[in-house]
Parts: C-alpha cells; structure tokens; sequence
C-alpha cells in the first residue's frame, strides 16, 4: 500500500506498506520480520530504506518509490508502445548489478550473505527521475517465473550470488529481443531446468557481440563459470 507516515516529531512523507493478508499466520508474519531486518542491514540508493516493522499487524514501512516496474516497461515494448535501445538496457541491468552487489556483500542476521534468490522485471522499479530500484530483497518469493530462475536453482539448489547474476542476464536478453527465455517452447520448467537458452543467448551476441562474454558468462550452465563476484559482473557490463 501507498501511504502517508506522519508520527511523532517527523515530517509526514510518503511510505510503501507491506502487510500479510493473514497477521495472525505465524510464517507469514515471520517472512515481513526478515525483510525488515534485511533490508536494514543494506543501505543503498537502489534499494528501498526500512522505516519501521509493525509487529502486531505484521506489517513493514518501507521508502516509497513511484514510476512503473520493468514488466510494465517489458509489456509496453511487445505492444509496440515503446523501443529500448541496448545502452538502455545495459544500463538499467548495470544498475540492478550494482543492487545484488551491495547486497551480497552483506552478512543478514542469518549469518549468511544476502541474495534477492527470486529476481524478476517485477521486481525492478524504474522512477521517473531515472532511478532503478530493486525490491523485494528479503520477501518470501511467492512464486519463481522459469524465465528468470537459474538452472540449479530450477532443481531445489539454494540462491545463490551466481542464481542472482543469471537472473540478471535473462532480464538484459529480454530488454533486447523483446522476449522472454523460453517463450514457445514445449515445457518451459523442464528447459529451465536443463538451462536450454542457446537460442535466446545467440540471437544476442549476435546482433551485439559486445555482449558475448558477459552474457556467455553470467549464463554459463555451471555456477562454478559464472563471475565469481560482483564487481566483475560490472566490469564487463561497464566494458559492453
């Protein structure tokens, strides 16, 4: 929900409120706890800032960021609405970069670094002063999409620094050929699990072969050949 925080001595200002449909189911609640706590653990311009967990509503006030996420963007260019050229869409993918970055780079309360584990375009908010954000780091993911979940994960592996770099990777394929990974294909879940993208990956390098090694390696089947950090992930966006 869209809301106004105006408590004690503090200016009022706009917040983002998460609340469970059901404050009385105990995971439910647990999942609005740990989002609070991770997300202020990271402080970062393109992440959303923890304002305040409401324990009793299960509830948790976060900054409020407007503009539309990049699905809407994505659906838009299928319908023709609109074009993203590749810088655009190199960019908006170096900034989601630099999100899973800060974050990976953080201990939760856990004791484990911090991964989104569930990237996706509806996770990504583009503001119209030309800001990126990042949500949904620390929510329980309701729902994983095939088309932008790495292969071992697809088979009950944990999400991982190198899962969130290959969701990165499927959402700058998609922003440049206009379609998802998998679109058409007989069984999406089991090409997903097989990591089958060759077709969707060519099509990218080849139209632009400034992309052939980072796409290639943040798509790599394997975890293990993928960046192993984050700031290699960038390099090679920053050189495309």
């Amino acid at each position: 929900y869209r809301a106004t925080r105006s408590e004690g001595a503090r200016p009022p200002h706009e917040v983002t409120m998460r609340v469970a449909t059901d404050p009385l189911d105990p995971i439910s609640a647990e999942a609005i706890r740990h989002e609070f706590h991770v997300l202020r653990t990271m402080d970062s311009p393109r992440i959303p800032k923890a304002y305040g967990h409401y324990e009793s509503d299960a509830a948790v006030a976060t900054s409020h960021h407007p503009g539309v996420s990049l699905a809407h963007i994505l659906d838009a260019q299928r319908e023709g609405a609109l074009t993203l050229g590749a810088g655009t869409a190199i960019d908006i993918a170096i900034e989601i970069a630099h999100a899973a970055r800060h974050a990976n780079g953080l201990i939760g309360a856990d004791g484990h670094r911090i991964m989104h584990g569930h990237l996706s375009p509806h996770h990504v908010q583009l503001t119209p002063s030309g800001d990126v954000i990042v949500l949904g780091f620390g929510s329980r993911p309701d729902r994983r999409h095939a088309a932008y979940t790495a292969p071992e994960v697809m088979n009950g592996e944990k999400p991982s620094a190198q899962s969130d770099q290959w969701s990165i990777g499927a959402m700058l394929i998609e922003m440049i050929l206009g379609e998802s990974l998998y679109t058409g294909v007989a069984n999406e879940h089991l090409s997903a699990s097989d990591g089958d993208i060759g077709h969707w990956l060519l099509s990218v390098c080849h139209a632009h072969p400034e992309l052939d090694i980072p796409l290639k390696t943040m798509m790599s089947r394997d975890p293990g050949d993928r960046f192993a950090r984050g700031h290699e992930v960038l390099k090679a966006l920053l050189a495309s």
